[in-house]
């Protein structure tokens, strides 16, 4: 499989988001990393994050936090300090997707990038009925 991604990273410019997404998201069924790949990746995205839909941003976050990446360039913090920023102004795409926000913000902690107003906005009770439903 390292064969594969070896293959794939200089290609990574011909892709679209979210099949640079998907590429790294195939290492995490895997448990597969990637590291140069995945570095390249987050820096895609982090200079299209303006772009990036938020479910995009959501399972990317999720790799940077399952394989705990620290790369020397620091692209990751970068690009999850700018994840934080979008969030604050992404409410109309929050609202469609609200677990996604909430997955988020908790992949965010794992790397040490946190909000405490978005932190309590999730925990509160009525948000928690909207994201998951009047059970919880």
């Amino acid at each position: 499989m390292k064969k594969l991604f070896d293959e794939i990273e200089p290609r990574l410019a011909n892709f679209n988001i979210l099949s640079c997404l998907h590429i790294a998201l195939m290492g995490t069924n895997l448990q597969l990393c990637h590291q140069k790949l995945i570095e390249k990746i987050i820096a895609r995205m982090n200079y299209e994050i303006t772009t990036v839909r938020l479910k995009e941003l959501d399972r990317m976050s999720l790799v940077i936090a399952l394989f705990d990446i620290e790369s020397p360039s620091g692209i990751e913090m970068e690009f999850m300090r700018n994840v934080l920023d979008q969030l604050k102004v992404r409410v109309d795409e929050i609202v469609k997707h609200p677990r996604c926000f909430t997955s988020t913000i908790h992949y965010l902690t794992m790397k040490g990038i946190y909000d405490l107003e978005m932190i309590e906005s999730v925990m509160k009770q009525n948000f928690i009925h909207f994201a998951y439903g009047e059970k919880f």
